[in-house]
């Protein structure tokens, strides 16, 4: 209970420009590499929550209802969370070979709470990336969040 009570939703997204003065440009660009990738790649919301208590943001990407992943902003820090449910996870365990060294190091690093696993990655630039796009990749696949495809128009919408 205590946890849901120190953050706040943010009905306005902070600026570029805000998060960049918070962050440093070297990790404003992983938090801007993650961010492009999930809206390019996924029908994604973005909900922002603000913490006083913490002097952080989250943002948190959904389909729906479905969470796909969120990024946590502190002053010049941002880590990168997945929560695999335990409803998910045998079908996450089950593909996790397809994953690189560095990122099944991840997952076998995340914290477990009630079958579920919390995968927290600090990110300080952007050399994890491809590891981290592997993680969102299998965690919406298993999450059933339909990857974009390209758009293709029918005979009858000429």
């Amino acid at each position: 209970m205590q946890k849901d009570l120190l953050y706040a939703p943010v009905y306005v997204a902070p600026s570029q420009e805000e998060l960049r003065a918070m962050l440093g440009d070297r990790v404003y660009t992983a938090c801007k590499a993650v961010r492009d990738y999930a809206h390019a790649n996924y029908e994604m919301e973005e909900r922002w929550r603000y913490s006083d208590l913490r002097d952080a943001f989250d943002c948190l990407f959904y389909n729906g209802e479905k969470r796909l992943c969120s990024l946590h902003l502190r002053e010049g820090r941002i880590s990168l969370l997945i929560l695999i449910s335990q409803g998910e996870r045998a079908a996450f365990e089950a593909r996790e070979e397809g994953l690189g060294a560095e990122a099944r190091a991840y997952y076998a690093a995340a914290a477990e709470d009630e079958g579920a696993k919390w995968i927290r990655v600090a990110m300080e630039g952007t050399a994890p990336l491809e590891d981290i796009f592997a993680l969102i990749r299998l965690k919406a696949e298993v999450a059933g969040i339909e990857k974009i495809g390209p758009k293709t128009f029918g005979d009858d919408e000429k």
